[in-house]
């Protein structure tokens, strides 16, 4: 597409996403990374929802970018990846801890000590 800079990089490795964000100095990041829900492992979804999300913070904070918006799932409010959502707002209630049915639910709405940097 004409005007759109296409980079590599991998969230679960900071030193591979950092040189991007301070060369690229954005104002904001939108983070929608994940692994797909229905083919991966409770191991990859640590690595990417979890870590790879601590790096994305990480780099935010490192190089100064005034705004993040990070994507959840609507998953965070059902305990599942499966159920349609109607009318779903921010006024739901989050579903956390032993509630969550699935590797993929727990890791999209981790406790916010998770990511203290």
């Amino acid at each position: 597409m004409p005007g759109v800079q296409y980079l590599d990089g991998d969230i679960t490795n900071l030193q591979s996403i950092l040189p991007i964000f301070q060369k690229l100095k954005f104002d904001v990041v939108i983070h929608t990374v994940s692994p797909p829900p229905t083919t991966s492992t409770a191991e990859q979804f640590q690595v990417v929802n979890i870590n790879g999300t601590k790096n994305i913070l990480q780099a935010v904070k490192e190089t100064g970018i005034k705004a993040l918006v990070y994507t959840s799932s609507g998953a965070v409010i059902q305990g599942d990846f499966r159920t349609r959502y109607e009318n779903a707002d921010e006024t739901w209630p989050v579903i956390t801890g032993p509630e969550q049915e699935d590797a993929y639910s727990r890791t999209k709405v981790p406790l916010s000590s998770s990511f203290v940097i």
